[in-house]
This record gives C-alpha cells, structure tokens and sequence, in this order.
C-alpha cells in the first residue's frame, strides 16, 4: 500500500507541474529568475494600488510620509508596518523606504529602501506598464530600458534590472544582441557571487551573437551534466542559439537515454520548448520532435505538451501511436492523449486535475 501511495503522489505531483505550468509561447524561457528570486522593485509597485516614500522614525514599524509616486493623494501622515510584514533587519531612523499598499489589503508593506537620487528613479518606474499591458514591441523596448542599467553601480538598480529582464519574453532578451558587452557578461559569470544570476547571464550570452561568447557557451556546455537545472535549462538554450545542430544531437542522445536524470530532462525540453516559442526556430525543433517521439517514447508527454502549446497538430498520429509503448508512464500517456484529441478537434482543451 505504501509503494502504490508513493507512487501516485509521484504522478500527481508530475502531473500538476505539467497541467497547470502554461508554456505559452513567449513566456519567460527557464523561470530564469535571480539572485533570491524577490519580485522586481516594478512588479511590486504594479502589483500595489498606492506607493508612497516614506521616512522611518525612532518606533521601529512607524514611518512618516514625505512623498506618493503611485495611487490615491488622501493617505495619512504616519503609517505603522505590520510586524509580519517587516524585513529581518529594522530600518534605520531616517532612512527612506518605498512602501506599497495591495488593492484588497488595507496594511502597508515595504518594498525597497532608497536613496534621495533615486526617488525619481521610482517615479519613472512607477509610470511603467504593467506587463500584461505589454505587446511584443513593448517588451523589446523595456528589455532595452533595462539592459542599460544591468551593471549599474547602484544595487538597488542592477538589481530591479536583472529581474526585469529575468522575466522578459526570449523573443525580447534576444532584442538585446550587441547592447551588451559579452566579455562583461562573461566577467560577471566569473564571479564566485554571481551565482543565483547564472542562469540570465548564460541565456543573454547566448542571444549576443558574439564569436567569443560562442565559444564560452561551447566550453560550458562540457559540463552541463553537473549544473543546477535551472543553470542547466539557460546554458543549454544559450547552446541551441550557437549552435543549435551539435546542440540537438547532444539533447538526442540524452533524451534516447533512459537513465539520464529528470532535472536534466527537463532543463533540456525548457531550452527546446525557449527555442520552439521562436516562429524562425519552431520548424526546427518540431523536425527533432518527430524524430525523437519514435526513438523515445517515454517522453512523449514532454514532447505533446509543447506541441499542443503551439498548435502543431500535424504529429497527432505519432504521438497516439507510441502512447500505449512500455515505459510510458500515467502522466505522459494523460498528457498525449489531451494533445490527440485537441488535434482532432483542431483547438487545445483545458486540463484540470481533480
């Protein structure tokens, strides 16, 4: 009972991952984010009806307004922070801090403390679209804004900015070939500390279209059994922008294997799925699709999920036929059958788990 118990939570959980993660065609490539994955300082302002400058006071949670840059003018003089809602460390008396109050929520919480210059820093990020205002244009151009203040001196801004771009369509990150250095990307790759960042730097090297960043990329991909799989998912779709043959035959191979690692599997259909979002690269990758779904069934629920994603019905008959194969598991067989019958009727379904 308790293998069979296992055993169906290890399906339910891979199914949810697969059901209820959308791969929709221009999202962000490999969840990429950055250093602790904190929201950027502009989707917090987005997300908040009312943001305001405020000045910390001798109390602890206490700050006293001196500036709005987003919302209703009508806000007290003093506001006072939930404990819950304060960081780790107080903030100094006097120090200036931007806080942020949610539409549903009547409690203010602090999104980033600042300096006097940057006070209208905030105002220009507060003017901003929200990203669900964005068209593909509008997020090239924001990825530009942004690109310009990566290596800002001013953590508080390099911050926000990885973050930004971290978050952008791939059709946007790769807008920025040749806006930034390749050889000071790859500085900051060198750098024990940038670590969490990796998985950004190694995506929009691979976008620069540099000879020396090709090369860079090559040298990595020696290793990419060995990396995290979000780092993993970004060099190897770094990888397919260079050299996109030696980059399949290498996916190929991994994915005919079946003792190849799940967290690789993944990272490598993250990179084929960035790629495939492409309308100048989608042939391509549905070419190695229909290859691989005779040669490795058990990923057919990887490959009929992208499928799906971008309308490509003309593999339906493959994909039914290698369902039913030995060693396709439950989820894959759910996953294929889903595309099979959206196929049929020529438009995607909406799959829920109970």
């Amino acid at each position: 009972m308790g293998d069979h118990l296992a055993k169906r939570a290890s399906f339910v959980a891979a199914l949810t991952t697969l059901l209820l993660s959308p791969f929709e065609a221009g999202a962000c490539p490999v969840c990429l984010g950055t250093a602790n994955d904190t929201p950027s300082i502009v989707r917090q302002i987005g997300n908040a009806s009312t943001v305001v400058v405020a000045r910390a006071t001798q109390s602890p949670r206490k700050f006293r307004i001196v500036g709005i840059l987003k919302g209703s003018s009508r806000v007290p003089d003093e506001v006072q922070i939930a404990a819950v809602d304060m960081p780790s460390s107080s903030f100094a008396p006097g120090s200036l801090v931007a806080l942020g109050r949610h539409p549903l929520l009547t409690n203010w919480t602090p999104i980033a403390e600042v300096s006097e210059e940057h006070v209208d820093w905030l105002k220009r990020l507060a003017a901003m679209k929200r990203e669900s205002e964005l068209d593909k244009e509008g997020w090239r151009a924001r990825a530009r804004n942004f690109a310009a203040e990566l290596f800002d001196p001013a953590p508080l801004v390099s911050g926000n900015a990885r973050r930004e771009i971290a978050a952008a369509p791939y059709d946007a990150i790769r807008s920025l070939a040749g806006r930034i250095e390749p050889a000071r990307i790859m500085a900051e790759l060198a750098r024990p500390e940038s670590g969490p960042d990796a998985a950004l730097y190694l995506v929009l090297l691979g976008a620069s279209a540099d000879s020396s960043a090709a090369t860079y990329i090559k040298e990595r991909a020696r290793s990419i059994r060995s990396l995290p799989e979000r780092d993993a998912a970004a060099l190897f779709t770094a990888w397919l922008e260079i050299d996109t043959p030696t980059a399949l035959e290498f996916a190929g191979r991994m994915l005919r294997e079946t003792t190849t690692p799940t967290s690789l599997v993944i990272a490598l259909f993250t990179g084929l799925r960035t790629q495939g979002d492409l309308p100048d690269k989608r042939d391509r990758i549905v070419d190695f699709y229909r290859g691989l779904i005779a040669d490795a069934p058990m990923r057919v629920g990887y490959i009929a999920n992208d499928l799906q994603a971008w309308r490509v019905w003309a593999l339906a008959p493959r994909v039914a036929d290698v369902a039913g194969s030995p060693g396709v598991d439950e989820s894959a067989r759910l996953l294929a059958g889903v595309y099979v019958r959206a196929a049929r009727d020529g438009q995607p379904v909406e799959t829920r788990t109970q």
